[in-house]
């Protein structure tokens, strides 16, 4: 059985607009408009996710600085904010999650 990856990024960096200068509707679609294939979910739809003993867990990667991250991230998130953290966080998931 496949397991299911998400990534969820949290990058604020490269996206043309300082997210404290732009309406959060104009973020999200700048975001959709650059980058359409990638799937989204919603907040709700994730804390249900993770409340769902049934389901495989997501991998919730956070790409911020660890300097942000220190700060606050989601529950069970994962640093990943350059090559190196990111495959010491996706260690130990399968290749075809």
């Amino acid at each position: 059985m496949t397991r299911t990856l998400l990534l969820a990024a949290i990058v604020i960096f490269g996206m043309g607009m300082a997210a404290a200068d732009a309406p959060r509707e104009a973020v999200d679609a700048k975001i959709r408009a650059e980058f359409p294939e990638v799937a989204t979910i919603t907040t709700g739809k994730l804390a249900t996710w993770l409340a769902d003993s049934g389901r495989q867990s997501p991998v919730l990667l956070d790409a911020r600085s660890e300097a942000e991250f220190s700060v606050s991230h989601l529950l069970h998130a994962r640093r990943a904010g350059d090559a190196e953290t990111l495959r010491a966080a996706l260690a130990g998931v399968a290749a075809d999650a």
